[in-house]
């Protein structure tokens, strides 16, 4: 591609104005048609723009590109998504402007070469192609007499002095040559009983297998066309749990003779099928990009017995999906509390040394006649006993959460009156000593 720094807009601008400057001065274009066709590689690239003026310069600019007849580019593509079926090997291609319109004046051949893309051998070279219909911008190329095989192929396609490469998509048919499904033992002690099953049918009788023996399938895929052993991106051997619906895919490989074969050792394989014992569906799928009929095959039923207890297993896994029951969560339980008797003298003995205290001042007949008639004296008093009351609630009912919330108050308070009140009587002391 080329394009101005800019974008859209820019592009269209310069290359327009120079191309109809060049015109109206009838002088040569200033691009070459090499040129001419990466920036029309840009503008076509820019079909998806969503504004309006986005549309208006986009046109306006392949339309001064088109009428450049010596250099403008001429678009060839195939229709279709370039995938042809073995019975159907017609390919259509569209040759228009650049504005989707038939070229003008009407091209005389459009010539064809078909190459394979791995190895490059030729299948068709300078073919014409003809018109289909009255639509003169559709040509036809039957490939049939070729009789090319399936695969990917570059098409490369003249015009004119112009020329284009398209890929194109050949899809084949796959047969299933012969299939042969057994049981044996693993250690190989005796030879593998194998019964063909012929597709799309399914083995009448189901296989059964223990974790001594081993499983055993065989299979040939041939190409419908030639008849020969084709080589496939995806071949697998599926088993779906015909109880729980599970399902467990190995991957069958390919031997030197080109067919396909899958041996599982049932008890090596034991966890991967969780132990769980019973039928299962035993199917073989086959698929690839260049195969128009790939399949899914149900080829038979069979029993796997496992050396493990899989009653034990079956409900073990069918209760690790089974709901849990419901975590609440739970403090711990108080402790005992001691008897009442006891707690009623434990309480007595903490009491004893109040009353010793009430005793003595009685005995000592405390004058309180000096007590300070002061409101630091009295809210000091006020709040030790309502700390102490404080205590004695707790003692009763309250948390200690709750107390120390109703205590830092208290003790603030109590604080700031005792330091006043004590302040008061060291003034009161330091005075009468003078």
């Amino acid at each position: 591609m080329l394009q101005f720094e800019g974008g859209l807009s820019v592009t269209a601008l310069v290359l327009g104005g120079a191309l109809k400057l060049t015109a109206s001065q009838k002088k040569p274009q200033p691009i070459s048609p090499a040129q001419a066709t990466k920036f029309a590689t840009y503008f076509l690239s820019r079909r998806s723009v969503q504004t309006a003026k986005g549309v208006h310069v986009l046109l306006d600019a392949l339309t001064t590109l088109n009428q450049q007849k010596t250099i403008t580019p001429i678009c060839m593509q195939v229709i279709g998504n370039g995938q042809m079926q073995p019975d159907d090997l017609q390919v259509s291609v569209r040759v228009v402007d650049l504005l989707g319109n038939a070229v003008i004046p009407a091209l005389d051949t459009v010539v064809a070469s078909v190459n394979a893309k791995q190895g490059g051998a030729s299948v068709v070279k300078d073919v014409k192609l003809a018109l289909k219909g009255s639509d003169k911008t559709v040509f036809g190329l039957d490939l049939k007499a070729a009789k090319p095989s399936r695969g990917l192929y570059m098409a490369d396609l003249t015009a004119g002095a112009f020329k284009q490469s398209v890929e194109l998509k050949i899809l084949g048919r796959v047969k299933v040559g012969s299939l042969e499904v057994g049981v044996g033992d693993s250690d190989s002690s005796s030879a593998v009983k194998k019964q063909s099953v012929e597709f799309p049918k399914t083995l009448t009788t189901p296989l059964s297998a223990d974790s001594q023996q081993k499983v055993v399938m065989k299979v040939s895929l041939l190409d419908e066309t030639t008849g020969k052993a084709i080589s496939v991106h995806q071949a697998f051997v599926r088993f779906e749990n015909g109880k729980t619906g599970e399902e467990i895919v190995f991957v069958a490989e390919q031997d030197t003779s080109k067919a396909y074969k899958f041996d599982m050792d049932v008890g090596a394989r034991s966890g991967d099928f969780s132990h769980m014992s019973g039928k299962y569906l035993m199917e073989l799928i086959v698929g690839d990009a260049s195969l128009s009929n790939s399949f899914r095959w149900h080829v038979a039923d069979i029993n796997l017995k496992f050396s493990q207890d899989t009653t034990d297993r079956e409900s073990a896994h069918e209760s690790l999906y089974k709901p849990k029951k419901e975590i609440v969560h739970q403090f711990r339980v108080p402790e005992k509390r001691p008897a009442r008797f006891v707690s009623d003298l434990f309480t007595g003995i903490c009491c004893v040394p109040l009353l010793i205290l009430l005793v003595i001042w009685i005995r000592l007949k405390v004058n309180i006649s000096n007590f300070p008639l002061s409101l630091s004296a009295i809210g000091f008093h006020l709040g030790l006993g309502a700390i102490l009351f404080l205590f004695f609630v707790f003692w009763l009912q309250l948390d200690m959460f709750t107390t120390i919330r109703y205590l830092l108050p208290l003790a603030l308070f109590t604080f700031l009156c005792g330091n006043r009140f004590l302040r008061s009587v060291a003034t009161k002391r330091s005075a009468h000593e003078k």
